[in-house]
């Protein structure tokens, strides 16, 4: 226990003067204890005490080893002789008082030993703040009024009266004149001499009343001095003390909300509360130094880096994870190390997202720089972000001259009386607040992992079991297993609580892993013959590359598919069409489709007609089981308010700003999921279910579950599911997969390519009727002379066939005419005229004749005449 703040430690204990501090023990001898650094430059070592003799000092070979230069290196002896404790001196001043210590710069306790308790950590409950009493500082008060000063007598008047009187005496002959004018003068001087005793007396009764005011003023004076350096050091509790807090997780510990205010040190002062009031000397006055937003402060020295650690270890102590971080902004030497597993240490650097959305940062940041340089700079992100965040910036150099210029306040680590904290101190404190959890940061109690098997499937993912669920009919549900939060499972119900879901998440927020999570949950749950896929990614495919080879799986569009997915827009209108008539003619159970669309921002600029398909689907999908699942890096204008109208699941990851975490899920919790974590997620389910949670990921290769999915399948006999559009045509069709009958074509139906009509689901031939011109037009190299090509080997072992070209490569053996050759040309047309005039008597008699003319607009321009 700390000294009284008047308490003088003038008790400086001698060599060879043994001073007892009595060890309360209800056994003596069966209560260990420990002597523990509250203060000074190794604040927070813990010592055990053993039976018998220790030495205290600051060599490594001392039984009780503080790093304290103001310390021997053999300065004390301790010695534990139940009950008793005893202190003597070997080379240097040692003062005790109770059961506390002050060595040179070390102030120590004597106390029982707290044992930890290992285990997972535990919630710690913050209890209500007990707001102190208000304490006015004290008024001087009216001073007693000072006595009026005794008059002087009129000597004047007297003497006048008295010379009178003795004239009356001797002109009347009448003494009795002269004996009233000496009576008179008698008179006045006595009670003047009378008057001065009184005044005399009141004088000092008026100096004791003012003595005793002022006596008293002082009393209140020292009061309330000694008052505000009790709550000076309640608010800024020692070191050691903060070490006995997170052992035991006692209502001191993670107590106040804001940064203001740090203690890093204590020392004697004389203070006093006005000029009126006495000078009171108070020891163990709180040396604090100020934080807060917009604060630059300096510390340099040979112990400036143990100092920074022990201000680092106060506020993780006083202020919890959720209202505090302590960023890095460049990597530090190892002898940082320590403080690299608090939970207020945010494990990535800062970026440019920290600059350009300072505005989402729910909670004061902390700085850390030991390399000036690196702000030296006015545009470099730490200024930029402390002018603009709730933010304040600590700089360690070991010399004033290693600081920037741009501090605000600037402390020498070297002086005394000032705290600092070592490794081993800092571990200490580390290792206690390890067993609690701030249940006011979001997430703090979920893990950073959690592994889908596990989770999910119990660890039990082979094709067996996979299949033993598909025909479990309790098992088969639209239900999603996709993490774990504070309370336990989350699942998402596409039933209840679907049927559509919008996912939100900036780049490294896990958005694309939680896809693949979900469809592999909804996967494990039901078989292909209940569940299918649509997989839209328009990041280049990678997101889904593995999830394609599901069997679930009827259809995958990537932004490298050029054109397909104008296709394939009007293929699921042509499903929902299809869908609408098979439940409607044949009260038919159709298997679910869920249409995953990863990246719908780059989507909607390829194919902006998709987000009125979006819309559409989400309308109409509910009743035909048709389910959307779009996921983009930030609302905005591609998720229309019809969209999320009709979205009822809305999960958002670490997004860039609030206002995007609030229009998702009606929070801003999203904005301030650090980056340390990806796949740490909001969901909000209907107007009052808002969940926070820790999203599954695949620890091993997801291609790896997808082969057992696919096993699985195989062993259930599952038929493969119905596509919703066939594959786009190819980009070469052989003939013999067209015609048929090539050996004997049919002129009124002749088969030259497919059609693909995406919006009847369906491909058939493409068929021409010869018994009727024909014109096939297309711009350069597109294919028109292939056409004729294609139509003239159909078709020439049954007719004679002629083609007029106009390029010059010509081919007479082919029958073939060059356009040039005038007279050629001029005979066919005579001869195809005269066919036309003599064959229709006898058209059963004669061959038919085809006349194809390529390219006709060079035609026209030959034979304009």
């Amino acid at each position: 226990m700390s000294p009284s703040p008047l308490t003088s430690l003038a008790a400086v204990v001698q060599p060879a003067v043994r001073v007892a501090v009595r060890a309360k023990s209800q056994m003596a001898g069966m209560e260990s204890h420990e002597l523990v650094v509250m203060s000074g430059p190794d604040s927070g070592a813990v010592h055990g005490l053993h039976l018998g003799r220790q030495s205290l000092g600051r060599s490594q070979g001392a039984g009780i080893c503080i790093d304290d230069p103001m310390i021997e290196a053999h300065h004390a002896i301790i010695s534990w002789d139940p009950p008793e404790l005893q202190v003597g001196c070997l080379g240097g001043d040692v003062q005790a008082w109770d059961k506390s210590l002050r060595v040179g710069n070390s102030f120590c306790d004597i106390r029982l030993t707290v044992p930890i308790v290992e285990g997972p950590p535990r919630i710690f409950h913050r209890p209500p703040p007990i707001a102190e009493a208000e304490v006015h500082p004290p008024h001087l008060g009216t001073a007693p009024t000072a006595p009026s000063p005794v008059r002087t007598p009129p000597l004047s008047a007297v003497m006048t009266g008295l010379v009178i009187g003795v004239l009356l005496a001797v002109l009347t002959k009448q003494m009795l004149f002269g004996l009233f004018a000496v009576v008179t003068a008698i008179v006045a001087g006595l009670t003047w001499v009378f008057s001065l005793g009184t005044h005399h007396r009141a004088v000092k009764r008026w100096q004791k009343a003012t003595d005793d005011l002022q006596q008293r003023f002082n009393e209140e004076c020292r009061e309330f001095l000694y008052l505000g350096v009790l709550r000076q050091q309640r608010r800024h509790r020692l070191l050691g003390d903060l070490l006995g807090v997170a052992q035991t997780g006692s209502a001191q510990l993670w107590e106040y909300k804001k940064i203001d205010e740090v203690c890093i040190g204590r020392a004697s002062r004389t203070m006093r509360v006005t000029t009126a009031s006495t000078p009171v000397e108070i020891h163990d006055v709180p040396i604090t130094t100020s934080l807060r937003s917009g604060e630059i402060v300096g510390i340099f020295g040979a112990a400036a880096q143990r100092l920074a650690v022990a201000i680092i270890i106060r506020l993780a102590v006083e202020v919890g994870p959720s209202d505090w971080e302590l960023i890095v902004v460049e990597p530090l030497s190892d002898e940082w190390l320590m403080i690299s597993s608090l939970a207020h240490v945010r494990k990535t650097p800062l970026d440019k997202q920290d600059v350009d959305h300072v505005s989402a940062a729910s909670k004061h940041r902390i700085l850390l720089v030991a390399n000036a340089a690196v702000i030296a700079s006015r545009t470099c992100m730490a200024r930029r972000i402390l002018a603009l965040g709730e933010t304040s910036i600590l700089v360690v150099a070991h010399e004033r001259a290693g600081l920037p210029n741009i501090c605000t306040q600037i402390i020498d680590a070297d002086i005394p009386n000032l705290d600092g904290m070592t490794a081993r101190g800092a571990a200490n404190v580390l290792h206690a607040l390890e067993s609690w959890i701030d249940p006011d940061c979001d997430g703090s109690m979920l893990p950073e992992k959690i592994d889908f098997e596990t989770l999910l499937c119990d660890g039990q993912v082979t094709a067996t079991a996979i299949s033993r669920r598909w025909r479990d009919c309790e098992a088969r549900s639209m239900i999603a297993v996709i993490g774990a939060s504070s309370d336990g499972t989350i699942a998402i119900d596409f039933d209840s609580d679907g049927p559509h879901a919008v996912v939100v998440g900036t780049t490294g927020s896990g958005k694309s892993e939680f896809l693949r999570t979900l469809i592999l949950a909804l996967a494990v749950r039901s078989s292909p013959s209940e569940l299918n896929f649509v997989l839209i990614d328009y990041k280049g495919g990678a997101a889904f590359d593995a999830c394609t080879h599901l069997p679930h799986v009827v259809g995958v569009i990537t932004d490298l598919d050029t054109g397909l997915a104008e296709r394939v827009l009007t293929s699921l209108e042509a499903e929902l069409r299809y869908r609408e008539r098979e439940l409607r003619d044949f009260d038919k159970t159709l298997p679910r489709l869920f249409v995953v669309v990863d990246e719908l921002a780059a989507l909607a600029v390829d194919v902006p007609e998709f987000i009125g398909s979006l819309v559409s689907i989400a309308q109409r999908g509910r009743s035909l089981g048709v389910h959307l699942i779009v996921a983009t890096q930030r609302p905005g204008a591609v998720l229309s308010a019809d969209v999320l109208a009709n979205a009822n699941i809305r999960v958002a990851l670490r997004v860039q700003s609030v206002h995007d975490s609030q229009e998702i899920v009606g929070s801003g919790v999203a904005a301030g999921f650090t980056r340390d974590v990806p796949g740490r997620a909001a969901m909000r389910l209907g107007p009052n279910d808002l969940f926070i949670f820790q999203t599954a990921m695949i620890a091993g290769n997801i291609a790896d579950i997808v082969e057992v999915i696919v096993e699985a399948s195989e062993l259930t006999k599952s038929e493969k599911p119905r596509r919703p559009w066939l594959d786009p045509l190819p980009a070469v069709l052989m003939r013999a997969n067209v015609c048929e009958n090539a050996d004997e074509p049919n002129f009124s139906e002749v088969h030259i390519g497919m059609l693909d009509d995406p919006s009847c689901q369906r491909q058939f031939n493409l068929i021409l009727d010869l018994n009727q011109h024909v014109l096939v037009t297309g711009g350069s190299r597109s294919g028109k002379s292939s056409c004729l090509k294609l139509i003239r080997g159909i078709i020439e072992t049954s007719a004679m066939v002629y083609t007029i070209v106009g390029t010059g490569n010509s081919d007479h053996s082919k029958n073939e005419i060059d356009l040039a050759d005038r007279e050629l040309v001029q005979r066919l047309l005579d001869l195809c005229l005269s066919r036309i005039v003599d064959g229709r008597s006898q058209q059963s008699s004669f061959t038919r004749i085809v006349l194809l003319i390529d390219d006709i607009d060079v035609w026209r321009n030959h034979f304009l005449e």
